[in-house]
């Protein structure tokens, strides 16, 4: 007798996932706010993604059942496109936010688990976070390749951790006989395997970092000049005296951060069109421009994304010039994209512009 996809869960299952999908979503903004404060120029979506993906491996090991964790992440993908609550992708979000719960029933289905075992959940939390972080730094941020690989490493690194925990959760609530197909779990050699993976999971994370910072060349947060590259051409390096003899513009931009009400600022800066040109930089036959700051964070912008009022180089707020990061400041140079509805590509400490 062929019944339905819904009809496979029963109530208490279909109520569960519900709940943990709400739990996920209610935890983010907290989580991430914390990790945005102590990771600096780590991503700290990629870390924090560890955790709030942690529910959807969990809904899918409790119940499991084919398609459970799909169903957390399908909730959660619901929730945030109609809420638009911090976090939110606007469309994209029914993308970004499902994706990661059918990574996992795909990565269950190869593994021919149910998901209540201790690799699945390690290798579930870590195919959760990554496929995540893909498509949020594909389709969202933009990210130029050295920093997608480093944020995916960080979330492989975050989603074995948040396996870890999962893993632990299931093996307890097995022993409270609520569902069946938990009871037979073997603890043996857990402790073991934890530490194996921790050190998997470590290993990973400081090969990530130790690569970002030989790439970019380490980090000098109170760089004084911007660099300017293209292809072809020598660098040139300006600073504050170059700017101020371009034509400024005041303007006003919304800061919006994950677990934080939007926040309107009003900058002075000049065009960055106005900058590439004022240096005689050619920009014909080439496709984008590579942000980098001095913490060693990296974005981009398609040249496209040009039109019009839209990035700026700012070095100005409320009448001040922007500090540097020693003073707890974003400056002395910020790179600031209006049409950014996210300001995720923004750009603090920005030491290097290069023209491709």
């Amino acid at each position: 007798m062929k019944t339905g996809f819904f009809q496979r869960f029963t109530l208490f299952e279909l109520i569960l996932l519900a709940f943990l999908a709400a739990a996920g979503i209610a935890v983010k903004p907290l989580v991430a706010a914390v990790f945005s404060l102590l990771t600096g120029p780590i991503p700290g979506g990629a870390l924090a993604g560890g955790i709030y993906m942690l529910f959807i491996v969990l809904g899918g090991a409790l119940v499991g059942k084919r398609g459970a964790a799909t169903m957390v992440a399908l909730v959660q993908s619901l929730m945030v496109f109609v809420t638009a609550i911090p976090g939110s992708h606007g469309a994209a979000s029914l993308i970004t936010y499902t994706v990661p719960g059918l990574a996992v029933d795909l990565l269950w289905f190869l593994l021919a688990s149910r998901g209540a075992a201790f690799l699945p959940c390690f290798f579930g939390g870590m195919a959760a976070n990554i496929s995540g972080t893909f498509l949020t730094g594909l389709i969202i941020l933009r990210l130029p390749l050295t920093f997608l690989l480093f944020a995916l490493a960080l979330a492989a690194f975050s989603g074995g951790v948040g396996g870890l925990v999962t893993w632990q959760i299931v093996r307890h609530v097995g022993k409270l006989n609520v569902f069946p197909h938990l009871k037979a779990l073997d603890g043996r050699g857990a402790a073991r395997r934890a530490w194996l993976a921790a050190g998997l999971s470590l290993t990973i994370l400081l090969a990530a970092i130790t690569g970002l910072w030989f790439v970019n060349g380490g980090m000098n947060y109170d760089a004084q000049a911007i660099a300017f590259k293209a292809e072809g051409q020598e660098a040139v390096v300006v600073g504050l005296d170059f700017l101020l003899a371009l034509e400024s513009h005041d303007f006003k931009a919304v800061i919006r951060s994950s677990g934080q009400k939007p926040k309107e600022v009003e900058y002075t800066g000049v065009l960055l069109a106005d900058v590439l040109q004022a240096l005689d930089i050619e920009t014909a036959g080439k496709t984008c421009v590579l942000f980098k700051g001095a913490d060693a964070y990296l974005t981009g912008l398609y040249l496209s994304e040009f039109d019009g009022d839209n990035v700026y180089i700012a070095y100005a707020s409320g009448g001040e010039y922007l500090e540097p990061k020693g003073k707890k400041g974003f400056g002395p140079f910020l790179l600031v994209i209006l049409n950014d509805n996210y300001s995720q590509r923004w750009c603090k400490y920005l030491c290097e512009v290069e023209i491709k």
